[in-house]
């Protein structure tokens, strides 16, 4: 789907509103990410898609080398033609997150925005992400994402381009955190299964490879926190941004 996208590129107005404000957000996600890692020297963007957060990162991290990770390999294509124009060196690398080959790499910042949703089909595959994740990262690294807010997904609303899968189980998502499966589509954008991300089962996988969490936080109060309104608070509603820590000892 996502290299379809990428073949056929969206009107620029199209979702505009809820495209500014989730950029708004990504930028404030990767000061938090500063915060942690102010002298990073490598940037590693997991599901990196077209490369819409290039900006973003050079911004924040001007003296990191920066490398994208995707499935699709027209996205990434994209990309590189992106990265080209605004004058940016850019590495890709066509893998799937939870086993891209690291090789003797280091990326003091991992980022995953709006994409961990496709590890949540099982314990096994979150786990390899995670693994991955901290095998990537020095102690002191930082991993941040997006996603959808579990505890919201059950009141989504069919406008909120949220369809339940038969089996997906909302109610007693704390016994079985794995496989609650929903579609979601954004015309034009995004028409893809996706899975529940429940963040305590999520934050014990991570746990157990030494990455703890540190923030997980709705976009509309992400936003107050940094004394900013938000421009569409009920299409932000679902959402969440999170961020875990590497440390030697949890």
């Amino acid at each position: 789907f996502y290299n379809s996208v990428a073949n056929s590129m969206p009107d620029p107005s199209l979702h505009i509103e809820r495209r500014e404000e989730h950029n708004r957000i990504k930028y404030l996600l990767y000061q938090v990410a500063h915060l942690y890692e102010p002298s990073a020297s490598a940037v590693l963007d997991l599901a990196c898609g077209r490369g819409g957060d290039l900006m973003k990162i050079m911004n924040t991290f001007p003296a990191a080398s920066y490398t994208g990770c995707d499935t699709a390999k027209d996205a990434l294509k994209e990309l590189n033609r992106r990265a080209q124009e605004i004058g940016m060196p850019a590495k890709t690398v066509h893998a799937d997150a939870a086993s891209m080959p690291l090789g003797n790499a280091v990326y003091n910042v991992v980022s995953m925005n709006f994409a961990i949703h496709y590890f949540c089909d099982s314990e096994e595959r979150l786990n390899s992400l995670m693994r991955q994740v901290s095998a990537a990262m020095p102690h002191g690294g930082v991993f941040v994402g997006t996603c959808l807010n579990y505890r919201l997904l059950q009141h989504a609303q069919p406008q909120d381009g949220v369809h339940p899968i038969a089996g997906m189980d909302l109610a007693s998502i704390g016994d079985h955190p794995w496989g609650n499966a929903y579609r979601y589509t954004l015309p034009g954008l995004v028409d893809c299964d996706e899975y529940a991300v429940h963040m305590p089962s999520v934050a014990r996988v991570a746990h157990s490879h030494n990455l703890n969490l540190v923030l997980f936080r709705g976009f509309n109060g992400f936003l107050h926190s940094f004394g900013q309104s938000p421009a569409c608070p009920s299409k932000n509603r679902l959402y969440s941004v999170f961020a875990f820590l590497k440390t030697k000892h949890i």
